[in-house]
């Protein structure tokens, strides 16, 4: 009798965390369909159908991106790479993939059904929650402009996630120039947070890459990717 009791127990307990699991990653596909779906990203004169992804995510504001990524990518003989979110791809397919495992993911489902025709022997798209899925083990994990979008609680079980993927690297947005690190209530928000101050204290990046950013005439010119080995974090 006792047996079944603390086997019922356990079971129980079992469906409450896998339907807490479940009722997050719901949530959190449902914020970002939403900002997808209205085209949030984009505001007033910062409308631009190129790219749903915002306009952080235009040719402009990632051209340093592109040219300085496939110098990293040698540098550190990158084989392997997981891009989340990866949004639309549209600056990302600028970039020469060849010889590269690329997976992007994203929350949200048709971003990524809308990215299949960019498909290849090489590159795969996967619908991914950061902070609640299973993270493909890859030599480099690119998480571009989204720990500005979540709580500081959830970039912490995000970083928790990145680790259990035993990937080498993580290139993170960051701005240099914050001393204070703000909170958001909630998830979908945004504010710039600078990795390497508290509550993050992401400490000796070993690498980085200047964004150049001109948006909002220059306000968040201390825009940077920065490099960390995961398992310093």
């Amino acid at each position: 009798m006792k047996i079944r009791k603390t086997l019922y127990k356990v079971k129980r307990k079992l469906l409450q965390v896998i339907y807490k699991s479940r009722n997050n990653k719901w949530k959190n596909q449902k914020v970002f369909k939403n900002i997808y779906d209205k085209n949030l990203f984009h505001k007033g004169e910062e409308i631009n159908e190129v790219s749903r992804s915002g306009p952080g995510s235009d040719l402009l504001q990632t051209r340093e991106i592109i040219k300085q990524l496939p110098v990293l990518f040698q540098k550190y003989s990158i084989k392997t790479i997981l891009d989340i979110p990866c949004g639309d791809f549209y600056w990302m397919k600028k970039i020469d993939l060849k010889g590269i495992q690329y997976y992007g993911g994203d929350v949200v489902g048709e971003i990524i059904l809308g990215n299949k025709k960019f498909s290849s022997n090489n590159i795969e798209f996967i619908q991914l929650d950061i902070i609640e899925d299973p993270l493909p083990k890859v030599d480099l994990i690119i998480c571009r402009d989204l720990f500005v979008h979540l709580t500081n609680h959830q970039i912490f079980n995000a970083i928790d996630n990145i680790k259990k993927s035993s990937s080498k690297y993580l290139l993170t947005t960051s701005f240099k120039d914050r001393m204070v690190n703000n909170d958001i209530a909630l998830m979908g928000k945004w504010r710039p947070i600078n990795v390497e101050v508290a509550p993050f204290n992401f400490n000796y990046p070993i690498d980085e890459i200047f964004e150049n950013c001109t948006e909002d005439n220059m306000c968040y010119n201390d825009k940077y990717l920065l490099l960390y080995k995961i398992e310093h974090l």
